[in-house]
């Protein structure tokens, strides 16, 4: 396509002579297949001729092309992002620092990919083991002048319901660190008991660290002697699902994930499960043990439900681990989930502990939504799911209405058949996205 949005400057923030991180971010519905497209560029000629282009290959595969100074790189997603017919948030978190510039891509607020430009700035204050806190009041935060297009010659054939440049992580600079959790809360909405990525530039502040635990290029990395407490999960009756993503080399490592009951996380007496990183288990009893063979590369996933004073606890669907641990507590509310890299630091080790997501959910309505629903919601099938329902009462029949006659009408009237639809009505299901946003590919819109 040839339309797009123009804007007057280089929409990315710079901090001083230098950009700062951003993320991008499109809400798009591709009409087509989404090869050679240019969906973003930017330059700012008087700040060291830096530009930089997101745009996909002959492939569809998107890719970002960064400049400065003379000199060029470009990363691929290698990953096809966008589909014709599909809509799709799509999002790049750029980090230009010191020695590279590291590049993030998410589907639907996933991460999918990870890699590094060779195009350094060396006035940005922004390194790999330094990354400074910097208020997003800073005086020296600054747009500066050039030009940007959002679409435009070569752009998408697509419909652009949202985009957006993201630099703030609350009052710092920083990319988007809320991309995995907002994907999460709208994919399981009041079932959702804790969702992290770790997309942004810092440990979330809700995590208990011990030791210099860091995040680098989407990831949560541990050293020997490093630990890390997430909050409580609470569930219910219901069973929880957790799935911890880790890297594909966390076999390598001596990292441990450790539930405990919600209420006494550092007690050591209070321990239930721990989970290795290969995907062993053990429990409180040394006789209980068991592998959980995680079902996808990298994810391990584990099944808690709560049944009088234990908690029961199986892997995914392929995996034979089942077992069950008492619990001390005589008001069991949830678990809390620890992460650590044991041994000590200044061991030798191969390669960090990298988590790349934690994400807990119910699987199956709450017993708050049973009782909204009028206790209609059918028990999910697993553990967790022993509570006693109500007795189930007879359906009500509706009274026996007497037969409509039909009015008489001059002639025969062709029999009306059940389920047609008057041609002059569409359902909504078939208004495809462009009915509602056709004025966002308007450039008179600006």
């Amino acid at each position: 396509g040839s339309t797009g949005l123009e804007f007057s400057g280089a929409l990315v923030p710079f901090l001083d002579s230098t950009p700062t991180p951003f993320s991008l971010s499109f809400h798009l519905f591709p009409r087509e297949d989404p090869a050679g497209w240019t969906l973003f560029s930017t330059e700012a000629p008087e700040e060291g001729e830096f530009s930089l282009t997101v745009a996909t290959d002959g492939d569809g595969i998107p890719f970002a092309e960064v400049s400065y100074q003379g000199r060029k790189d470009t990363v691929s997603s290698n990953y096809p992002m966008l589909e014709a017919g599909r809509e799709t948030e799509m999002s790049v978190s750029v980090s230009p620092g010191e020695d590279g510039t590291v590049v993030l891509w998410f589907l639907d607020g996933v991460m999918v990919s990870a890699a590094t430009a060779d195009v350094g700035f060396p006035a940005s204050p922004f390194g790999a083991d330094t990354v400074p806190r910097v208020s997003t009041d800073d005086e020296s935060v600054r747009i500066p002048d050039g030009t940007t297009w959002v679409g435009g010659p070569g752009g998408p054939e697509a419909v652009l319901s949202e985009f957006g440049v993201y630099y703030r992580d609350g009052d710092t600079l920083g990319t988007d660190s809320e991309l995995f959790e907002r994907a999460m809360e709208s994919r399981y909405a009041s079932r959702l008991a804790y969702a992290q990525g770790f997309e942004g530039l810092f440990v979330p502040e809700e995590l208990r660290t011990t030791g210099r635990v860091t995040v680098r290029s989407g990831e949560l990395v541990l050293e020997p002697g490093q630990e890390v407490f997430f909050p409580a999960f609470l569930f219910e009756n219901e069973e929880l699902v957790v799935e911890i993503e880790v890297a594909e080399d966390a076999h390598r490592t001596d990292g441990v994930f450790t539930f405990s009951e919600a209420d006494g996380h550092e007690d050591a007496a209070e321990t239930l499960l721990r989970v290795e990183a290969d995907g062993s288990v053990t429990a409180r009893d040394p006789e209980i043990g068991g592998d959980l063979q995680p079902g996808k590369a990298g994810v391990l996933l584990l099944r808690l439900g709560h049944d009088d004073d234990r908690i029961h606890a199986r892997g995914p669907e392929e995996s034979e681990f089942a077992t069950s641990v008492p619990v001390s507590s005589d008001e069991f509310t949830g678990v809390v989930l620890s992460a650590a890299y044991e041994g000590r630091d200044g061991d030798e080790f191969d390669v960090p502990l990298r988590v790349l997501s934690v994400l807990a959910h119910r699987d199956g309505p709450t017993l708050a939504e049973r009782f909204r629903l009028g206790g209609q919601a059918a028990p999910e099938e697993g553990v967790g799911s022993s509570e006693e329902q109500p007795e189930e009462q007879p359906e009500e029949q509706p009274e026996e209405q007497p037969e409509e006659q039909p009015e008489e009408q001059p002639g025969e009237q062709p029999e009306e058949q059940p389920g047609e639809q008057p041609a002059t009505e569409s359902p909504e299901t078939d208004r495809s996205p462009e009915d509602e946003n056709t004025e966002v590919n308007d450039p008179t819109n600006e």
